[in-house]
């Protein structure tokens, strides 16, 4: 082949690569084009008491596919309201901020009171156990309190199963976390932990 074929043979074949490239975003459009089947659902929660919503950390489903689980910020004032407390709203609360709702949005379980105090990620293994994490930073710990930087392991109603990391106390080691923001458990049993909220924290 001639090198005039070879140029012509490769300016064809970008032409078409360049083709293709732009037609993906067209295609991709078209199939999400037409009416959402989602819906937006007022009021949905119905928290116990007259509780007011605060910020939600994360929600995720249980596996059952009949309830959904979310971690719900103590102080419902909001960050617009009390920008004090934002990093720190379950401090000095004793509203659960654990919650389970039915699909409805009637609360069926809760716990958690007095346990954290910024609560961050949640995830529900195969077994129906819950695991939480405070992702609280450190300049918003109390002095002396054993809460912070830590991942809990609970029963679907509450009992602390099991309690990973250095209660109050940031680190980089093995038995340490720095606000760790989230958590998954895999279809195994195997649970990876999202550890670092902050900045100069941990990334890993």
């Amino acid at each position: 082949m001639s090198t005039r074929s070879r140029k012509s043979s490769l300016v064809t074949w970008m032409c078409a690569v360049a083709a293709l490239a732009l037609m993906v975003p067209a295609e991709a459009l078209a199939q999400t084009s037409g009416p959402s089947p989602y819906r937006l659902v007022d009021d949905w929660a119905k928290l116990p008491d007259g509780r007011r919503m605060g910020a939600v950390g994360k929600v995720t489903m249980d596996p059952d596919g009949d309830h959904l689980w979310a971690v719900i910020r103590c102080d419902a004032l909001g960050f617009d309201v009390t920008p004090s407390r934002f990093g720190n709203e379950c401090v000095d609360s004793d509203l659960d901020p654990v919650i389970k709702f039915d699909l409805d949005g009637n609360v069926v379980e809760s716990f958690g009171s007095g346990l954290f105090i910024w609560p961050h990620g949640i995830d529900v293994g195969p077994d129906g156990n819950v695991w939480v994490t405070d992702a609280v930073g450190s300049g918003n710990i109390p002095d002396g309190d054993q809460r912070g930087h830590l991942v809990f392991k609970f029963s679907p109603t509450g009992d602390v199963l099991l309690r990973l990391g250095t209660p109050g106390m940031a680190g980089s080691g093995r038995n340490s976390f720095n606000s760790p923001s989230d958590v998954v458990v895999a279809p195994n049993g195997n649970v990876f932990i999202a550890d670092g909220h902050n900045d100069g924290g941990n990334n890993r």
